[in-house]
């Protein structure tokens, strides 16, 4: 669980980490690893990814026109108008509300044993108070670790949010599929096994570099194009089932 400082001191937590800047105090070695080299930190969120494979749904992007009329008005209530590029102002005023956890009971001292209420979530502890608090934390974070294991991984992972993420996001599978799907947008009379080269990915080993004048053969092209092929077909699936509700959510 990530927790997110406010400027009015609140926290928010979420499942996976939000986008972050330079004011937060967090270890980057805690982060996701980076999209790509020199990825910003913002970058390394899988809700940015949620909102620029949204940007991508022509559907959705015409409804943000219409002012949050037709097929997509429920969910445009929820997302709003993402048409301005700027992300981080879009997160501020509306996306860290859709993907924060809804919060959780709150740790509760009780007088008596007796008016504890069980339920799966929750364990009942009995803390000695007169022993060094450095002492205590680490028991009981062994505590938690122990009882933790003890509830169904369906249950201790649940997410609360409004919109919780559909699987476990890898941001480097994420971005290269984003930029697969606008490299074929941007260019359509580009082949899939040029779209490779231009981006430099599913090269053969020893293939990454074509001398001038060498002939390129149909066993180095073959395997660009599946995967190219792949990349985009998984992108256009990404971008309809965000359209749903659902990032990342590569089925058909």
């Amino acid at each position: 669980m990530y927790e997110k400082v406010l400027f009015n001191k609140s926290v928010l937590y979420f499942q996976y980490a939000p986008p972050l800047t330079e004011l937060d105090d967090i270890s980057l070695d805690r982060l996701p690893n980076p999209p790509y080299k020199d990825a910003t930190q913002i970058e390394r969120s899988v809700y940015y990814f949620w909102w620029a494979f949204l940007r991508e749904n022509e559907e959705y992007m015409e409804c943000c026109e219409r002012g949050g009329v037709g097929e997509f008005a429920e969910l445009y209530a929820d997302f709003k108008d993402i048409r301005s590029p700027d992300f981080f102002k879009w997160w501020r005023a509306t996306g860290r509300e859709l993907f924060r956890e809804q919060g959780s009971k709150p740790i509760q001292t009780l007088l008596s044993a007796n008016d504890w209420v069980p339920d799966d979530n929750s364990v009942l502890m009995v803390i000695p108070m007169n022993q060094d608090m450095e002492q205590l934390v680490a028991q009981f974070r062994e505590l938690i670790r122990i009882a933790n294991k003890r509830i169904p991984q369906e249950i201790s992972v649940k997410s609360t949010a409004r919109y919780p993420v559909h699987q476990k996001p890898v941001l480097t599978s994420l971005y290269t599929k984003l930029l697969v799907y606008r490299t074929r947008k941007q260019y359509p009379d580009l082949t899939l096994d040029q779209i490779a080269d231009r981006l430099d990915i599913a090269q053969p080993a020893g293939h990454r570099a074509v001398l001038k004048g060498t002939k390129v053969t149909e066993d180095i092209k073959k395997p660009k194009r599946s995967i190219v092929s792949r990349y985009y077909r998984e992108a256009t699936n990404l971008i309809k089932n965000v359209g749903l509700g659902r990032f990342p959510d590569t089925t058909p």
